[in-house]
């Protein structure tokens, strides 16, 4: 794990308040994700525009997610698969060289694993920016996982080794939450051991660049201690 510096690199985004949104605005709760999918480019956009974030944890659908009534999972799974599949011939992901990965437990996630596998494919020599997609993704699963992969390769358990087996080893700088929620919900729980954190009001689909911007400044002015 190479040292931190105190600009921000690393951003975690918990999207919440799809729902509600749609509930807000009298519209289906299909509408209302189809605005949060679009949401997320348009955020995307403003990544890249920032000169020193270059890598982003994007909380699409957790493994508590997962426990919505079928009618509910079939529209995600489908707006998924829509979104992942143009994401493979996106400019934006292309012009800006992002390699996209996919954290969690794929095995809950079959109706969208081949577009996943493509999308993955196709960025995989890119390194200019990175874009982790957590999907069936639970922090206390992560680190179960980690443990179980120690005890197979029979390395000495500690701090280090475990984060080396982590899906992702990279520590978050700052955690966007959107829907006012105060909580980080099983996201990252390793990872975001030292992150700053900021709680919007805002809705998922109505996150605008004046507020990501302030979750930005919030960050740069805050002074990082690391525990110390």
């Amino acid at each position: 794990m190479s040292e931190k510096s105190d600009e921000l690199e690393t951003l975690g985004i918990i999207p919440d308040g799809n729902r509600r949104y749609a509930d807000k605005n009298g519209i289906s709760y299909g509408e209302a994700y189809q605005e949060g999918f679009k949401k997320v480019e348009e955020v995307y956009e403003w990544v890249i525009d920032h000169e020193s974030l270059d890598e982003v944890f994007f909380y699409a659908l957790s493994t508590e997610n997962l426990k919505r009534d079928d009618k509910e999972l079939d529209l995600l799974f489908d707006l998924f698969n829509r979104k992942v599949t143009k994401l493979a011939d996106s400019d934006l992901i292309h012009d800006n060289e992002v390699n996209v990965d996919f954290l969690g437990k794929e095995e809950y996630l079959g109706p969208v694993k081949e577009s996943m596998d493509r999308l993955e494919e196709v960025t995989s020599e890119y390194d200019d920016y990175s874009l982790n997609i957590c999907m069936g993704y639970g922090g206390r699963t992560e680190i179960v996982d980690a443990a179980e992969k120690l005890a197979e390769k029979d390395m000495e358990f500690n701090e280090e080794n475990l984060q080396s087996q982590l899906y992702n080893d990279s520590d978050v700088d700052l955690v966007l939450r959107t829907g006012g929620y105060q909580r980080l919900s099983n996201f990252l729980l390793w990872q975001n051991s030292y992150a700053e954190l900021f709680f919007s009001d805002h809705l998922w689909p109505e996150l605008d660049k004046k507020e990501f911007d302030r979750a930005v400044d919030f960050y740069e002015s805050t002074k990082r201690k690391f525990g110390k």
